[in-house]
């Protein structure tokens, strides 16, 4: 197994670990891994807190009508590139074959 592979495994089975998906006899596992395996520990310990600071965040949300707000500049921004390319395709030559 690369080492790659091993990490990503790890990686895998902290999440789960912190998010509590583990099964009881995974769990039992890595248990035993945390007491073996300090740095296992320790960034199972900071996913948790993060995972922690994460729910106490406050919720952010737009002001009320800001979508509709936001889609009627994208389409003046869209109507003006239409008129300046209509504006470069008419102040061009025509070509004749």
């Amino acid at each position: 197994m690369s080492y790659t592979l091993q990490s990503n495994l790890l990686d895998g089975f902290i999440n789960d670990f912190t998010e509590g998906k583990l099964s009881s006899a995974e769990l039992q596992s890595f248990s035993e891994l945390q007491e073996k395996d300090e740095s296992v520990r320790l960034t199972a310990q900071s996913g948790i807190k993060v995972r922690k600071y994460l729910k106490n965040l406050k919720s952010v949300t737009c002001s009320s009508g800001f979508d509709q707000r936001m889609a009627a500049k994208f389409a003046l921004e869209l109507e003006r590139e239409v008129i300046e390319r209509n504006k470069n395709r008419s102040s061009q030559p025509a070509v004749s074959s």
